[in-house]
C-alpha cells in the first residue's frame, strides 16, 4: 500500500463565471507527521508555486472582469462625450404598458349644422379640439353665371362634409364643406362639385401639419406615440397610440419610393461614414437585429436588417470605388473591395482609454491618448482654413502629412514596442495595441483624403439619434414598422443637414405629395420632395397653412 507521504497532489480547474483559469493549479496534500524533511519542503516549494499563479490569473481576471464591466456599464461609443451624466441603462419603455383610452366630449357643432349635416361614413364625429375652422370649396361664382346665362336654373343640394384635426399652437377641428349645385335647362341637368382638397392621408383624423408634428415628436424628438396620446388627451383628443404606428406605416406605403432616392444619392457621394447599432423586432428569431446608417454631411440613410451579417446591407456597395470611414469590423473589409477603406482614430483612442481607466495606469495608454490628442489638434486647426476657404484641399492634405506624419512614426514605434512588451502580460493593453496595429494601415489612409475626417463622429452622431429614441420604446412591431422608421429617421436627419426645419420639411413633404392620386408616390415624383432639392424658402406654403388657419380659428361652443 502507498504510504501517506507518498500521497500525490491533486488538481483542481478555478471556473469563475463560466470561464476556466488560464493554467491548472496543482493543490497539494496536508502535512502529516510522518512526512520528511524533503516532502515538507517539496509541498512549501508547490505552495509558493500556486500562490504565485494564483496572483497572476487574480491579476488577470480582474482586468477581465472590469474590461467587462467597461463594457456593460460604462459609457459606449454612442453616447456624447460632451454629456457625461447620459445614463446607458434603458428603462422599461412606458409604451409597452396597457393604455386607456382618452375620453371622449360631446361633438363641438350647433344643433342647426348637425341638422344639414349628412355623413358619408359611419366613423364617429371627430371632437375635443379647443378650436375650429370652416373652409368651404365652391364652384366659382363665373361658372355658376355662365350656366344661368344659359337657361339652367341653378339650385344648392346638400353638402357633404369632411374633418380632420390641425395644429399650431392649440388642436384646431377643421371641417371642409365641399358645395355641390344642380344645374339644368329643359334638356338636361348636370350637378357641378367643388374641387375637393386632396389629403396625404384620407380619411383619417389627421391633417398634415398634425401629421408631421406626430412624426417629428417620435423621431426628432424621440416620444413615444403612447406619450403624445396621452398629451393630446388632455385636450379631449383621442388619437391612440395604435393610430399614431398606423400613421407611419400609411407614410411608409406612399412615399416607399424615397428610399431609392436615398440609394441613388448615396451612391453618388465621393465619401462616406458607416456604422450600426442595435435594435429589436417582435417575433425576431435573432436575439438582436441592426439599424444601419450611411452618413455624410449631406444627408443621412438608416437601414434595418436581421442580423450584423454584412451582406445584406452593404452588397449595393460592391462596385463602390469612393472613400469609406467606418470601424474594424470585418464586413465593411469583406463587401466594399473596390472602395478606399479607412478605419476611425476615434475607436482606436477608445480602446487606449479603457485601459487606463481599468489599469489606472498612464503610462500604459498615456503616450497613445497623447499622440491620438496632437492628430486631432493638428487636423482641427487646418480644417477651420480648409472650411474658411483659406486653403485648397491639396494644399491641407500637403500640410497635414508634413505636420502629422512625425507623430505617426512615433506612434506607431511605440505600438510594436508595447506589443513585444507590456502587451504580452496585461490583457487590456494588448487588446487596445493589437487593435491600432492590425488597423494601421487604414487609419493611415484616412489623412489622404480631405473630404474624409480621420473618424466616424459624425456616423456615430447619426446612430446616436436612434440610440436616444431607443431608450423610449422597446422594439419594433414589424419589418414595416421598422422600415417606416428608417424612412422617417432619413428624411428628419437629412433635412437638418440641408439646414432645412425638420417638422415643416414634413409637413411640405405631405402637403405636396397629397396632390398626387396614385396611392404609392413614383420615384418621378418623390425626387423633386427629397430635402436635398427642398430650399428653405419652398417651406413658406407650410407657414402660409398655419397663418391661414391661426387666423380662420374660432373658439368652439361646448353645449
Amino acid at each position: 500500500m502507498r504510504s501517506k507521504g507518498d500521497r500525490k497532489s491533486k488538481t483542481v480547474e478555478i471556473m469563475v463565471d463560466g470561464l476556466k483559469s488560464p493554467a491548472s493549479v496543482p493543490v497539494p496534500v496536508v502535512p502529516t507527521k510522518d512526512m520528511s524533511f524533503e516532502q515538507i519542503s517539496l509541498m512549501f516549494s508547490q505552495m509558493q508555486q500556486m500562490m504565485v499563479q494564483l496572483q497572476k490569473q487574480n491579476e488577470q481576471l480582474h482586468m477581465t472582469l472590469n474590461l467587462l464591466l467597461q463594457k456593460q456599464f460604462g459609457r459606449s461609443s454612442e453616447q456624447l462625450q460632451q454629456n457625461p451624466d447620459w445614463q446607458t441603462l434603458p428603462l422599461f419603455a412606458p409604451e409597452m404598458l396597457p393604455q386607456q383610452a382618452a375620453p371622449q366630449q360631446e361633438e363641438p357643432a350647433s344643433q342647426q349644422a348637425e341638422k344639414e349635416r349628412k355623413k358619408s361614413t359611419g366613423r364617429n364625429p371627430l371632437s375635443g379640439a379647443s378650436h375650429m375652422v370652416n373652409l368651404v370649396n365652391d364652384v366659382e361664382a363665373s361658372v355658376l353665371d355662365d350656366y344661368r346665362g344659359r337657361g339652367y336654373s341653378v339650385r344648392p343640394m346638400p353638402s357633404t362634409y369632411t374633418s380632420y384635426f390641425q395644429r399650431i399652437n392649440a388642436v384646431i377641428l377643421v371641417e371642409v364643406e365641399n358645395r355641390k349645385y344642380t344645374v339644368k335647362n329643359k334638356e338636361e341637368e348636370l350637378v357641378l362639385s367643388a374641387q375637393v382638397v386632396r389629403r396625404f392621408l384620407p380619411k383619417t383624423k389627421v391633417g398634415e401639419l398634425l401629421l408631421a408634428e406626430i412624426a417629428y415628436q417620435k423621431y426628432g424628438l424621440h416620444v413615444p406615440h403612447n406619450r403624445l396620446s396621452k398629451a393630446l388627451g388632455l385636450d379631449g383628443i383621442d388619437i391612440s397610440r395604435q393610430d399614431m404606428s398606423n400613421y407611419g406605416l400609411a407614410i411608409l406605403e406612399r412615399i416607399k419610393a424615397a428610399d431609392e432616392s436615398f440609394k441613388a444619392k448615396v451612391l453618388a457621394q465621393s465619401a462616406l461614414y458607416m456604422d450600426e447599432t442595435t435594435t429589436k423586432k417582435q417575433g425576431s428569431e435573432k436575439t438582436k437585429n441592426y439599424m444601419w446608417a450611411v452618413c455624410n454631411e449631406n444627408l443621412a440613410w438608416y437601414r434595418y436588417f436581421d442580423d450584423r451579417k454584412g451582406g445584406p446591407p452593404l452588397s449595393m456597395f460592391a462596385d463602390y470605388t469612393g472613400w469609406v470611414m467606418a470601424d474594424g469590423y470585418g464586413a465593411y473589409d469583406s463587401h466594399l473591395g473596390k472602395a478606399h477603406r479607412c478605419v476611425c482614430l476615434a475607436h482606436v483612442a477608445r480602446r487606449f482609454k479603457d485601459c487606463e481607466k481599468i489599469t489606472k495606469d498612464h503610462n500604459l495608454a498615456g503616450p497613445a491618448i497623447a499622440w491620438i490628442a496632437r492628430l486631432y489638434k493638428l487636423d482641427s486647426q487646418l480644417r477651420e482654413k480648409l472650411v474658411a476657404g483659406e486653403i485648397s484641399k491639396e494644399t491641407f492634405i500637403e500640410e497635414r502629412k508634413a505636420l502629422s506624419t512625425p507623430i505617426l512614426n512615433d506612434f506607431h514605434a511605440w505600438l510594436e514596442n508595447a506589443a513585444l512588451t507590456t502587451a504580452l502580460v496585461n490583457l487590456v493593453q494588448k487588446r487596445a495595441v493589437s487593435y491600432a496595429l492590425n488597423q494601421w494601415d487604414k487609419v493611415l489612409l484616412s489623412f489622404e483624403n480631405a473630404e474624409l475626417k480621420i473618424d466616424n463622429n459624425d456616423c456615430e452622431q447619426s446612430i446616436r439619434v436612434y440610440v436616444q429614441g431607443r431608450k423610449n420604446w422597446v422594439n419594433h412591431g414589424s419589418d414595416d414598422g421598422a422600415d417606416a422608421s428608417c424612412l422617417l429617421y432619413s428624411l428628419i436627419e437629412t433635412a437638418k443637414k440641408q439646414g432645412l426645419n425638420p417638422r415643416n420639411y414634413l409637413a411640405y413633404l405631405f402637403m405636396q405629395a397629397a396632390r398626387y392620386d396614385n396611392l404609392e408616390l413614383t420615384g418621378v415624383q418623390i425626387e423633386p420632395l427629397m430635402p436635398w432639392n427642398v430650399k428653405p424658402e419652398d417651406l413658406q406654403i407650410v407657414t402660409d397653412e398655419m397663418s391661414m388657419l391661426s387666423q380662420a380659428m374660432r373658439p368652439i361652443e361646448n353645449d
